[in-house]
């Protein structure tokens, strides 16, 4: 063999295949852009000055293992459309004279050339927008800081490394395709005839069953408790029941046009049904994957950015003031007093305003009760049980004095013994009645409260929660119950959650000053504390509206960021897979509408044929991701609450606005790559 005839027979051949491997090469380039711009960041040490940097880390080095293993399903399924529409140009090289293995070294030849060139330009790409992609990052932040950017050495050599291993991969499976077919097979690709596809009626049913149970799971979730665990069953099930109904539902629908003669025997119809039941054999597969992307875009990408655009409602029924100090373990007055005045020295000697204070006390106390309603026991301990009862489920009360709702409210409302102000204050959908056991006291509820409490940092957002107001010495009561109780269970630490809260506001302030404010004040409280009272341990929790929003911002910010990237992957991905369908499907027709031209069909009937075809095809998955979408609307709305978002109607309205613009993206797609299939069939009827 001539020197460089493998090299330069793979550059021809990148070269000639323009349909098929130029829109590979582009795709390759972009997923390596977006690993390498991943990798940057989530191992760029220029973030660990900004705070909730450890938070935003994790974020991203789950995203970044996300695209990886994205990258490598994505590039190995792609590739395997460019080696199909090489196949007869490999028979020839075969009926020239060139071996197996002489094909196989031009496919080296081309792999390696892809890979240099593509991973090169996709670092390259990655260099020059790795400013902007993390100036967009601090900008969700939210932060003032603008530390410079380092570019990691380890993220140029993941990169390559990864990158290659992937290339390697799809070199080894096009040299096991080839090596496995018989030159004559590879010649008549093309032309060669299927038999008519089996309808698998088990495989529907099975696809069904598993859809439909998705469904009930995501529609039947009514609390936070299981609701991630029930999102990933349900994800899994419908992604097996997508593909399963598109393999096996596809072709029994399609087989059941077919035997409606009055609807199959029809000029429009009878070709474009009969295409479809043997491509549904093969691609099938491809619109399946086109709807789960769409679906996991769609899903991805309303929820993220419904918890960025709701974190400022989320923040302030978090905290309802802007600083929150909590005294935990004392019921004295003296060490109130001493922790409110060193917050207040601390506070002026960094110039901190204190504005409008507030101070009350709440008490924690677990509760579990039977099944009727009827008994009440503490932290849920199965040792204080009688044998008849049957434990249903616990609640957490916080225990407010009606003195204090007083206060702070302005409204007066008269409490008897064993009568209560309640509140729901947890996200979960629970019922207990007007009337029930606590520690041996009936509660009576004289009223159910819209609204918590002026500072709401107690609400909880994992656990049924509620809060009551009563009269002060139903809470001591209730309180001294409770820890009686605890006191008598074995290997039961005694834990006195009685809370003195002392809040106020501070106006606009940065992170850094905050947090070296609550760090001073963390310090001095406990060498005022063990100076005063060292017998005596005292607990301060801390919390201030900015660092809140902060450790929001290193959250939401780093999951709307991944989630944009990965919807990029994502869309990219299957942008992709719709080109080839196109593509591969226009050759497949080609020779089938010039025999149906032949055979007296006129070229507007082709017109129709070819346009009824191709919508069908390519707008089943996006309204199949639609459904999934609205589907998945209940059990994802409970997993945004555990992430603190209440607002039902922002995730709804983001959804129905997510699915408008990405619908209008699908189309374009749609019709872009449409005008590839046209042109490949018949140019002059397009």
């Amino acid at each position: 063999m001539k020197r460089g005839l493998f090299g330069r027979l793979a550059v021809q051949g990148i070269f000639r295949n323009r349909r098929a491997t130029p829109p590979y090469m582009l795709s390759c380039t972009g997923i390596v852009m977006m690993a390498f711009l991943m990798q940057v960041l989530a191992g760029t040490d220029s973030l660990t000055e900004v705070y909730g940097a450890r938070t935003l880390r994790r974020t991203l080095e789950f995203g970044t293992v996300i695209i990886q293993i994205f990258a490598v399903i994505t590039l190995f399924y792609t590739h395997s459309f460019v080696v199909k529409q090489r196949t007869k140009e490999f028979g020839v090289f075969y009926v020239l004279g060139l071996e197996k293995k002489h094909i196989a070294r031009i496919m080296a030849w081309e792999t390696i050339l892809i890979m240099l060139v593509t991973t090169a330009l996709g670092i390259g790409l990655g260099v020059v927008f790795s400013k902007l992609m993390y100036l967009i990052l601090l900008r969700l932040l939210g932060t003032g800081l603008m530390p410079q950017l380092h570019l990691p050495t380890r993220a140029f050599v993941q990169t390559i490394l990864l990158f290659g291993v992937i290339h390697t991969l799809t070199l080894l499976n096009s040299v096991r395709q080839v090596a496995t077919s018989r030159p004559v097979d590879m010649l008549r690709s093309g032309n060669v005839g299927e038999k008519d596809p089996p309808a698998r009626v088990w495989l529907a049913i099975i696809g069904t069953i598993c859809l439909l149970g998705g469904y009930a799971l995501s529609l039947t979730t009514h609390d936070m408790t299981s609701a991630a665990y029930r999102f990933f069953l349900a994800v899994l099930l419908v992604i097996l029941g997508t593909y399963a109904l598109f393999l096996a539902g596809s072709v029994s629908i399609l087989k059941g046009l077919r035997r409606n003669k009055r609807f199959y025997y029809h000029s429009r119809h009878f070709h474009v049904v009969a295409g479809l039941i043997h491509r549904m054999k093969r691609n099938a597969t491809g619109l399946a994957s086109i709807c789960i992307l769409s679906t996991m875009v769609l899903v991805m990408i309303s929820a993220t950015a419904s918890m960025f655009i709701g974190k400022e409602g989320a923040l302030r029924r978090q905290l309802g003031r802007e600083a929150v100090f909590t005294l935990i373990y004392t019921q004295d007055e003296a060490q109130e007093n001493l922790a409110i005045q060193t917050i207040r020295d601390v506070a002026t000697e960094q110039g901190i305003p204190v504005n409008n204070p507030i101070t009350y006390r709440t008490q924690e106390v677990w509760a579990t009760f039977d099944e009727g309603m009827t008994r009440s026991y503490p932290l849920g301990d199965s040792s204080l049980y009688p044998d008849d009862s049957d434990p249903a489920f616990n609640v957490q009360f916080t225990l407010a004095d009606a003195e204090d709702f007083t206060r702070l409210t302005g409204r007066t409302q008269a409490l008897a013994s064993g009568e209560a102000l309640a509140v729901p204050v947890s996200a979960q959908d629970f019922e207990l009645p007007d009337t029930f056991p606590l520690f041996g006291l009936n509660v009576h509820v004289v009223e159910w409260l819209n609204s918590a409490w002026p500072v709401q940092h107690f609400t909880a957002y994992g656990s049924l929660r509620m809060l009551l107001v009563m009269p002060q010495e139903d809470t001591r009561a209730l309180h001294r119950a409770f820890y009686a109780d605890v006191q008598e269970l074995p290997n039961q630490p005694v834990r006195d959650t009685y809370r003195f809260n002392y809040v106020f506001d501070t106006g606009d302030m940065d992170t850094e000053t905050v947090y070296a404010f609550t760090q001073a004040v963390q310090s001095r409280i406990a060498h005022a504390f063990q100076a005063a009272y060292p017998d005596r341990p005292v607990a301060l929790s801390m919390d201030h509206l900015v660092l809140t929003k902060a450790d929001f911002n290193a959250v939401y910010g780093g999951l709307l960021f991944v989630a944009v990237f990965l919807g990029l992957v994502f869309i990219m991905a299957m942008v992709l897979i719709i080109y080839y369908k196109q593509v591969s499907e226009g050759y497949e027709d080609q020779q089938r509408f010039a025999i149906l031209r032949q055979v007296g069909m006129s070229d507007q009937e082709i017109r129709r044929s070819i346009r009824s075809q191709v919508v069908l095809v390519f707008l089943l998955p996006l309204a199949v991701a639609g459904l999934h979408t609205l589907m998945a609307f209940n059990i994802v709305h409970y997993v945004l609450y555990i992430m603190a978002l209440q607002d039902t109607y922002l995730y709804a309205w983001t959804s129905i606005g997510t699915f408008l613009v990405f619908a209008v993206f699908y189309l374009l797609v749609y019709m872009k790559t449409a005008q590839s299939y046209y042109k490949i069939v018949r140019p002059d009827v397009s």
